[in-house]
């Protein structure tokens, strides 16, 4: 009995060194209990076998099994054959027989579980403005009418704060550029006019959204161990032994998957391990499994903590029950960045961008800004720009389909509807390993392995999407590689396909673990980055290797990437002043332009017909008063005028009392006497000087 375990443990050993099932490590040993139920101690051993191994994700086929064989049961000294006779001895439990263990794994896919918090208010991905023409605008906090209207609270019908939108005047200054708001005319030839128009929020109804909070991922999978026991009928005039079920060990085990063979008859039962659940027996406690763990994969989950994720349900702001739109438009579902979004609708150009921001956030000119300004970056204007990326075969930078999410998605939400908890799933790229241990009370065990034939009959370059094949814009997008690989044989088997001898250029792609069904196809999807903004001429070759580390298949394929296309910066020097901004000539365009208001032929031919109006009337008012001024001299009116003026200005003081007048009277006496003398002095000093001369 020694020698055959050793035997068996030397060939699992060397199976071990050349298969992808991964047995890790194998041996024999006691493993005893020491039970805690009373004070003495109770120590119990029995002799098992423990084998660790690995397993690859997406193991759905029961390509590798384990078969321990059973030479008996209840041996009192831990070896086989039994050392009583129970015909003989009344006392003796132990009983031979030959019985086999099967034990089978699959693993499923392996997904990142992001657990998902709920926002309270839905989002609307795309807001719009509503401006209209009014003749007189009310916008004011406590307007009972405003020509927004009020928005109501759904829930207790009150108004809701600064829904009633704000207001833009035409002024006589205005020029027929200043309101970019709405197309008003403002100013006429003159600058007259009076015009105002009503600036609206509404929202469009086809585009809610449910926002939720993503949290930090755990690995989601399930390993299912089909542990099969067949036991033959027991022997003639033997008893059965107790417990064990009734059936025939097959000579040799059959392939995994397929069954007993011949006369024998057996029950399986199913273990089921995950990261929530890792440890297992089955019920004749005879197998015991534990999930150790994960070895840290090639490539790493995406980082969605702090993300949001939208999902549209567009029925309005009512409350809708989740399985009411989590099963649709999958494919629409959105990952943006917190900082994308405005939670409590306070900050312009934010997903979520509401009545607060579109009022009181845009700043004194805000009837100065273009139409729709502060309603910026929503989720329309994401999924449009993401739709266009795809249409020219480049990864979307929101949608799920990004991170594997989409219609092929099966497992993309779990909902809980006990507790309500909701949680993302997203697949996990690359290889995955598990390591799992097994311990089962046999004498001995075998390692089968199914290995089956496979061809490459497909391995073509695309865009996101299959837009187009053959090849890709090298840097700023990635080529994905479509392989499809046929298992010929008729077992299924597992396999690894890995992508190697590329060209200079090509960055390195990691391998991948396929379990395909016999006579079935399965495609991989691999993507493809270039180290070089050139245009090349690439090739690279794939490879399947079976479950024994063979070569099943090769095949070569070429493909080429376009070189990478730039933008070109922002260049000052390119801009013109003599060429209008483009959204059209402005107030301060025409200043830096025409400095000279009077200069009516610049603002003619610059267009700036708000600044050529003030010209003109600057000029034509000072004409117009002088020619009023001429005519009114010629026709007498002037004269009237300065009656008029002169009436109103140099009207008579009332009578003063008498002694101001007496006072007034004696003083003007006084100044005419003096008057008098000087001037018959003045008489008498020219006679002296006619005498004289003569």
């Amino acid at each position: 009995m020694a020698g055959r375990r050793a035997a068996a443990l030397v060939l699992l050993a060397g199976l071990a060194g050349v298969t992808q099932a991964g047995v890790i490590a194998v041996g024999s040993l006691q493993s005893c209990v020491n039970d805690g139920t009373n004070a003495a101690i109770s120590l119990e051993c029995q002799e098992k076998i423990v084998v660790t191994i690995n397993i690859e994700d997406s193991s759905l086929y029961q390509t590798e099994e384990l078969s321990f064989s059973v030479s008996c049961v209840n041996s009192t000294t831990g070896s086989c054959p039994c050392g009583c006779d129970y015909t003989k001895d009344p006392g003796c439990s132990c009983r031979n027989l030959e019985q086999d263990i099967r034990v089978s794994l699959q693993k499923t896919p392996v997904y990142a579980s992001y657990p998902l918090t709920a926002h309270r208010a839905p989002f609307n991905g795309a807001p719009f403005e509503d401006a209209r023409e009014v003749g007189k605008c009310e916008a004011g906090e406590y307007a009972q009418f405003p020509s927004c209207g009020w928005a109501k609270d759904p829930n207790t019908q009150a108004d809701i704060p600064f829904s009633q939108g704000f207001c833009c005047t035409c002024s006589s200054y205005s020029s027929a550029t200043d309101l970019k708001r709405k197309a008003i005319q403002c100013g006429g030839l003159l600058g007259w006019g009076n015009t105002q128009s009503a600036h609206c929020l509404r929202f469009s109804p086809d585009w809610w959204h449910a926002g939720f909070r993503i949290g930090e991922f755990a690995l989601k999978f399930r390993i299912n161990l089909n542990v099969t026991t067949v036991t033959p009928p027991p022997a003639s005039g033997s008893p059965p032994v107790s417990g064990s079920p009734p059936g025939a060990p097959a000579a040799s085990p059959p392939p995994p998957g397929s069954g007993s063979s011949g006369n024998s008859s057996s029950r399986t039962e199913i273990l089921s391990l995950t990261p929530s659940l890792p440890s297992q027996r089955d019920a004749s406690k005879r197998v015991s499994a534990r999930l150790v763990g994960d070895l840290i994969g090639y490539q790493q989950e995406a980082q969605l903590d702090s993300k949001w994720l939208m999902i549209p349900f567009g029925a309005g702001v009512s409350q809708i029950a989740y399985q009411d739109y989590l099963p649709f438009r999958r494919d629409e579902w959105m990952i943006v960045d917190a900082n994308q979004v405005s939670v409590d609708g306070t900050e312009c150009n934010k997903i979520g961008t509401s009545y607060a921001a579109f009022r009181n956030a845009q700043g004194p000119n805000v009837c100065r800004s273009p139409q729709g300004a502060c309603l910026a970056n929503q989720l329309r204007d994401l999924y449009i720009a993401d739709q266009q990326r795809m249409n020219r075969g480049e990864t979307p930078l929101y949608l799920i389909g990004r991170y594997g999410g989409g219609p092929q998605n099966g497992e993309q939400v779990d909902f809980d509807p006990n507790n309500g908890q909701l949680s993302l799933n997203l697949p996990v790229p690359g290889m995955r390993t598990s390591i799992v241990s097994l311990s089962v009370a046999a004498d001995d065990v075998k390692f089968v392995v199914n290995n089956s034939p496979a061809n490459i009959t497909r391995a073509q370059v695309c865009t996101y999407g299959g837009t187009k094949c053959g090849g890709f814009e090298a840097m700023t997008t990635q080529g994905y590689l479509y392989v499809d690989v046929r298992n010929t044989g008729y077992l299924a088997a597992s396999y690894i396909i890995s992508v190697t001898e590329c060209t200079s250029g090509v960055m390195p792609v990691v391998a991948q673990h396929a379990s395909i069904d016999a006579q079935s196809t399965a495609t991989l999807v691999f993507q493809l980055r270039m180290e070089t903004d050139q245009g090349t001429n690439s090739s690279c070759t794939v490879t399947v290797t079976d479950s024994l580390g063979g070569v099943a298949s090769t095949q070569g394929f070429n493909f080429y990437t376009n070189a990478t296309k730039y933008d070109k910066p922002p260049d000052e020097s390119e801009l013109d002043p003599e060429k209008p901004p483009p959204g059209g000539p402005t107030t301060d365009w025409c200043q830096l332009v025409c400095p000279n208001i009077l200069d009516l032929k610049c603002s003619a031919l610059k267009g700036c017909f708000g600044r050529l109006s003030k010209g003109i009337a600057a000029i034509v008012g000072p004409l117009t008063a002088l020619l009023a001024l001429v005519f009114a001299y010629r026709t007498g009116y002037l004269q009237l005028l300065f009656r008029a003026l002169s009436a109103v200005l140099f009207t008579s003081r009332p009578a003063a009392t008498k002694e101001s007048k007496d006072s007034q009277g004696s003083k003007a006496g006084g100044k005419k006497s003096k008057s008098k003398r000087r001037q018959a002095r003045s008489t008498s000093e020219g006679e002296e000087e006619e005498d004289g001369t003569q």
